[in-house]
């Protein structure tokens, strides 16, 4: 039981927080090069791609599981399409702080998630992909775009962007009927 509330108090507080790091002060950008904010672009993608995983497969809900399914496939999509567009440019990824954050909160998640079942998975799911979409959207405007340099991290930026708002639309939609 103790172990159930721990779980809960930190998934509550990753969600609402977004992530673990606080960013997006007008200093931040001045520390993202375009091969930092690539890896953040990766490592975003494959955090949706793990949660997507597993709601996909422990939903109970037929619109959580096929959300899910979207987020593993679209995010999948997104980053094999993104690190080629950059390789192509030699733009090539490299760790920060960020990227390193959003892979630790995306796997205290999943954790979190797999102790859950039923119709509380579910909206646990939804919550977090809701609150996760809010923060790529709010990260790329603040801190990631204002410090991207080459042509093709703008691109993917933007492209990005406009995936997590499609997201977080199809999210809450989802969320209202649960």
């Amino acid at each position: 039981m103790k172990d159930r509330v721990l779980a809960t108090i930190t998934l509550a507080a990753l969600l609402v927080t977004g992530c673990g790091i606080a960013i997006n002060r007008a200093s931040d950008y001045d520390r993202f090069r375009d091969p930092e904010i690539a890896m953040v672009l990766r490592n975003f993608n494959l955090a949706a791609i793990r949660e997507g995983d597993l709601a996909r497969d422990h939903a109970t809900a037929q619109p959580v599981k096929d959300f899910g399914a979207m987020m593993a496939s679209e995010h999948a999509q997104s980053n094999s399409k993104t690190e080629n567009e950059l390789a192509k440019k030699e733009i090539f990824s490299a760790d920060s702080n960020l990227s390193r954050q959003i892979d630790s909160d995306s796997g205290k998640i999943v954790e979190n998630l797999r102790t859950r079942s039923g119709a509380d998975f579910d909206r646990a799911y939804i919550d977090r992909s809701i609150t996760f979409h809010r923060y790529i959207v709010d990260t790329i405007d603040k801190t990631l775009k204002p410090a991207a340099k080459a042509k093709q991290v703008k691109a993917a930026l933007d492209e990005t962007r406009a995936a997590a708002e499609k997201h977080l639309a199809k999210a809450e939609e989802i969320r209202k009927g649960l």
